[in-house]
């Protein structure tokens, strides 16, 4: 991983030991969990907005914005412990909302006795 150290030899034979990131397992889990307290969040918002504006619309920005911020998850994890877990709290709350939009689009598109079905399948 990313937070191991390693052994870099320099090219007048000097032998380093470093890492990429110095974090802690207590830093890992905050960024493990800021996505989740993003995720958490929107659940309830997500099935409102899908409901009011349509759930290919608000899947269509979820999806972006969660993944134009996973493109740039390495600078921006290069730039600042605190900034890599706002972007996480970030990604989550774009995430929560697909989910819910999901199943506004099944709840629309499906036929009333395959919904189940296709839900449980996708």
């Amino acid at each position: 991983a990313m937070t191991s150290s390693y052994t870099v030899v320099l090219e007048n034979g000097t032998t380093i030991e470093t890492q990429d990131f110095d974090w802690d397992f207590k830093k890992q889990g905050v960024i493990l969990s800021s996505f989740f307290y993003g995720y958490l969040s929107t659940q309830l918002l997500g099935g409102w907005l899908a409901a009011r504006l349509g759930g290919k619309f608000v899947l269509g920005i979820g999806v972006f914005v969660t993944a134009l911020l996973t493109i740039l998850t390495p600078p921006i994890a290069s730039t600042s412990f605190y900034l890599f877990v706002f972007a996480r709290i970030l990604e989550g709350l774009f995430e929560g909302v697909t989910y819910p939009a999901v199943h506004a689009i099944w709840a629309r598109w499906a036929p009333v006795q395959e919904r189940s079905f296709l839900v449980g399948f996708s």
